[in-house]
């Protein structure tokens, strides 16, 4: 049997419609709740902070010897994996100790007045520098042994980016400044580095330090990666006309007289229109 369907009245009057008390009453989180939400107790950061300070001191010591004791790597390893190892994973410690203190140690939070929870914090962040550190002379052993590449020298600069917003960390911590500041500094450090890259040629830096470094060590430094010069285009022309002239094998300065021909032609004939 059939039922039959009564057609629903819309009511157009909208200056009759009154909001729901259950979409307009009050939150059940207020500022004080959704803080205690992401407030753990000084028992568990203190815990916390123990189990990471201990994991990276490991690291650190483990670190420090070998590098310090100038031993061989080990089989299987190479030197694009000594060099890579732990180079990535900064920027991820760099922003778990950001969140962590902004999180965690909020001023006014009882986590932020514990002398012993900002100590650990403290030691924490500079393990994190002591990191960085060693992720930085793990690749200047790299650049030493195959010379300067743009990619490396990038690699660099964002170790030093994640050193000054870690001393920025710590700084926030112990001035006790607010979390838009630390946004803020960090945002800054951040575009420094961004502009710096944008305005200074990486390319004729990276030939300037192979250039540089071959003068001075000859044979007894990195071997020289012509190829890699000439894929630099315009950037090395400077670096291959100061080899060319120090070059004393008749071979290679005429490779590097081809090498330096090509990029000032190349050089030539982008300038040549540089009003379009």
């Amino acid at each position: 049997m059939a039922h039959a369907v009564r057609p629903l009245r819309v009511d157009h009057h909208l200056g009759n419609l009154r909001p729901s008390p259950y979409t307009t009453g009050p939150s059940r989180f207020s500022d004080r709740s959704i803080g205690t939400v992401f407030e753990p107790g000084v028992a568990t950061l203190t815990l916390s902070l123990l189990t990471f300070n201990t994991i990276f001191a490991v690291e650190n010591v483990l670190d420090i010897v070998f590098l310090s004791s100038g031993a061989g790597l080990l089989s299987g390893v190479t030197m694009a994996d000594y060099a890579h190892r732990g180079a990535y994973s900064l920027i991820v410690t760099a922003l778990l100790a950001g969140v962590f203190v902004l999180l965690a140690l909020r001023p006014g939070s009882a986590a932020a007045a514990s002398p012993r929870v900002r100590r650990l914090v403290t030691v924490w962040l500079v393990q994190n520098r002591l990191l960085v550190a060693s992720s930085a002379l793990r690749t200047l052993d790299y650049v030493d042994a195959y010379g300067m590449t743009v990619l490396r020298l990038s690699a660099l600069a964002r170790m030093g980016l994640v050193a000054t917003c870690l001393a920025l960390i710590g700084w926030r911590l112990l001035v006790d400044r607010s979390a838009a500041w630390l946004i803020n500094a960090n945002a800054l450090a951040a575009v420094t580095v961004l502009v710096t890259a944008s305005v200074v040629d990486l390319g004729a830096v990276a030939a300037a330090w192979n250039v540089r470094t071959a003068l001075e060590m000859g044979k007894a430094g990195p071997p020289r990666d012509l190829c890699y010069m000439g894929r630099l285009g315009p950037s090395s022309l400077v670096s291959l006309a100061t080899l060319e002239q120090h070059a004393r094998e008749p071979q290679l300065r005429d490779r590097l007289t081809y090498l330096r021909w090509e990029r000032q032609t190349e050089t030539a004939g982008a300038q040549a229109d540089w009003r379009l």
